[in-house]
């Protein structure tokens, strides 16, 4: 296979376009695209549930892939006690007790290896890193087997000598994924705040961006009303301030996080949020087969709490338009619709169309008032770029805003630039200008369009 064929099934992959599994079993098995590479490139786990027993074992036999990375792809749990006669608890730890290896700990081992790296593999290694297709827990993983050195990163890729130092140590742990029965319901007398997107559209890393910002102002006040979601929470912060971004959300799963929120100004008054992250591939799903699907989460979800529904547009997606197969503007329409349907628009205080990957946004002679490009600039340029490439769902938008009197905004945000997938590339709020100027914007929009302990609802 050459590698503009492996290019175009590698974006099938991650498009969610339908190919047949012996198909991706023979690819993997003739060393053109590995298993792991296909779930680092977004292989749907039902895809992943449909491959034979004999294929998972092989290929964690052979170590092409690790068990915590099926796990974490969304292999069902009763594959896994199949395959390996075993249940893996939120711990890591089997009925014995042991543990799994410590990668950076296996890692330093592995270094002691005298046996040189196959050339043919660490080039591949370097065209995969240089085509963003491959993430720093992969990365770190083909290190550990002694595929490539950090000599041979160093020439062949723009990794610098911090970023690489960052693989070899990156450890990034498993976020147990409770299903809805296990979640309290959804605090009343509260603001349910949704974040939408499609897979990968940066909606998670936004969430985990703010709850940083929020922990680091000191406005953060814990209720212990949902253990799950302090533990999401808690991984979330943790690893952003690390620099370590969250993996997409799992595909059966909503992440639910209740915080009170203090006013930076008013540290008395506190705004109940409920913070719902719905899955990507979820969002996908609902997508492609409409109503029933999203039918199925309603009764988790209904309630008379106020909303605020977070619709994240991926500008990255769409400037790469060839590496993509979904339309996430009818996509993100039919959601809104599905919505609508469901009763939940009716409590809809404001809707946010935020346009992510600001920092990427392509600007043209006149498009910015002065020298520098201000966040003023980007949130003009993100409203026309919506109204221009979002026609119908801007027009939607507008006419709840009319019709339901829901506070409509078009917001863009950025984290800054990542690399490896995993890595944000300058994490400190110090230096970082992105993380200076945006998780504060959201946050201040959100103090306004959510109620206190101490008043009622605020209007723009």
């Amino acid at each position: 296979m050459d590698k503009f064929l492996k290019r175009a099934v590698l974006k099938e992959i991650k498009g969610g376009v339908d190919i047949r599994t012996d198909d991706l079993e023979r690819y993997h098995r003739e060393g053109h695209i590995s298993l792991s590479e296909m779930i680092n490139n977004g292989l749907r786990s039902e895809y992943l549930n449909k491959f034979s027993d004999r294929f998972l074992k092989d290929a964690i036999t052979d170590k092409s892939v690790s068990v915590d990375t099926l796990v974490d792809a969304g292999l069902e749990n009763s594959r896994t006690e199949d395959l390996l006669g075993e249940s893996f608890s939120e711990d890591d730890e089997d009925e014995g007790g042991s543990i799994s290896p410590d990668p950076v700990a296996t890692a330093k081992e592995s270094s002691k290896t005298t046996e040189p790296p196959n050339k043919n593999v660490a080039q591949s290694l370097i065209e995969d890193i240089n085509d963003g297709v491959i993430s720093a827990a992969a990365l770190r993983d083909e290190m550990i087997r002694g595929n490539i050195t950090d000599a041979q990163l160093f020439a062949g890729t723009k990794l610098t000598r911090e970023i690489i130092a960052r693989v070899k140590n990156f450890s990034s742990q498993k976020i147990p994924m409770p299903s809805i029965s296990e979640l309290p319901p959804i605090l009343e007398n509260s603001t349910d705040m949704y974040f939408l997107g499609m897979p990968e559209s940066g909606k998670s890393c936004m969430l985990a961006s703010l709850l940083t910002h929020v922990d680091r102002e000191g406005l953060q006040d814990l209720t212990a009303y949902n253990p799950k979601g302090d533990q999401y929470r808690k991984q979330l912060v943790e690893e952003f301030k690390r620099g370590i971004l969250p993996n997409s959300t799992h595909v059966n799963l909503i992440n639910y996080i209740q915080l009170n929120v203090r006013e930076p100004q008013k540290l008395e008054k506190k705004h109940p949020i409920n913070f719902i992250d719905l899955a990507g591939e979820k969002f996908n799903k609902v997508s492609r087969e409409g109503f029933p699907e999203f039918k199925e989460l309603s009764n988790y979800l209904k309630n008379k709490n106020k909303k605020i529904l977070v619709f994240v547009v991926d500008y990255y997606r769409d400037i790469n338009k060839d590496l993509m197969v979904d339309d996430q503007g009818s996509n993100l329409l039919q959601v809104l619709t599905n919505l609508s349907k469901l009763g939940i628009i009716e409590h809809a205080e404001s809707i946010y169309l935020v346009v992510t990957k600001a920092d990427k946004f392509e600007f043209l002679e006149g498009d910015c008032e002065g020298d520098e490009i201000s966040v003023e600039d980007r949130q003009n340029f993100a409203i026309k770029y919506v109204k221009q490439e979002y026609k119908s769902l801007y027009n939607k938008c507008k006419e709840l805003e009319k019709t339901q009197h829901i506070n409509f905004r078009v917001l863009p945000y950025s984290i800054g630039p990542a690399v490896l997938k995993n890595l944000l590339k300058d994490f400190s709020p110090t230096t970082s200008d992105s993380l200076q100027k945006y998780p504060p914007l959201l946050l201040d929009r959100i103090i306004l369009d959510t109620f206190s302990t101490g008043g009622g609802f605020f209007s723009w």
